[in-house]
């Protein structure tokens, strides 16, 4: 028992990167309840027993919309301003604590907005100040990617794209966190190709374009940004490729994080 305890505080203690983090897929339990009471949402569970049970993925899920659909009871919380900044904050909290330096963070405002009134430019500075909280009390660097949904219309899209391409180029307290741009949400039934516009002027933006499943079918290359330190991270997920690139925190880099 106390090598096991003595061997989870070293592996909890070195230092590490993590990349592909979704905002909505890591909140605490504790966190879910406080927000569902305080904004009074019915989140279908008549105890706290089952409520974790539709909130906490113990095993691996049969595929992709079972993976997504859990996502939905945790969108519901992400309902205000303060709650996104809140959530935003413990995530990076919660890495810190298992001895994460460098974190890529994603969020999608069309699917966290879906069926609110919340607007897109109170998400993305939910997140950026929850950011900017992290770093004035933890010292560890982060990068956010914003996500476009395949399912989602277009239009609605366009605007997501519009108002993150928006805050980057501003000089909203640090907007240069917002470094990294994607596609998630059903791969089988949609075509990356219909998404290249978008992507397209989001890289001409300075967002650095991460490759995922299938979006390597892009003519585009990931964007290389003069003057910035980008570090990759390259996993083999299901023999396809996923490079995830964390530009934003480069120049804020003074040692190497690794032995």
């Amino acid at each position: 028992m106390i090598k096991s305890y003595i061997f989870i505080v070293f592996v909890r203690e070195l230092p590490k990167a993590e990349i592909h983090r979704h905002l909505d897929g890591s909140v605490r339990f504790e966190t879910i309840v406080d927000l569902a009471k305080y904004h009074n949402l019915d989140l279908d569970a008549k105890s706290d027993e089952e409520l974790k049970a539709k909130t906490k993925i113990t095993e691996p899920m049969s595929d992709l919309t079972a993976v997504l659909n859990s996502f939905r009871t945790t969108q519901k919380i992400l309902c205000s301003y303060e709650a996104i900044k809140r959530v935003t904050f413990e995530n990076v909290e919660v890495a810190y604590r298992d001895g994460v330096k460098l974190l890529e963070l994603r969020f999608a405002p069309a699917f966290i907005s879906e069926g609110k009134s919340i607007r897109n430019d109170e998400i993305i500075e939910g997140v950026l100040d929850g950011l900017s909280r992290e770093m004035e009390k933890y010292p560890i660097h982060a990068g956010v990617i914003g996500i476009l949904p395949r399912t989602f219309s277009f239009e609605k899209n366009v605007q997501v794209t519009d108002d993150l391409i928006h805050y980057r180029k501003s000089a909203y307290k640090n907007a240069d966190m917002l470094c990294g741009f994607d596609l998630a949400d059903d791969e089988i039934n949609t075509k990356p190709e219909d998404f290249a516009p978008l992507v397209e002027r989001a890289r001409q933006s300075g967002l650095g374009i991460t490759r995922s499943t299938r979006l390597d079918r892009f003519s585009l290359k990931p964007v290389q940004q003069s003057g910035k330190q980008i570090r990759g991270s390259i996993l083999q997920v299901r023999g396809a490729v996923t490079l995830s690139l964390l530009t934003a925190v480069g120049d804020k880099l003074q040692k190497p994080l690794f032995f």
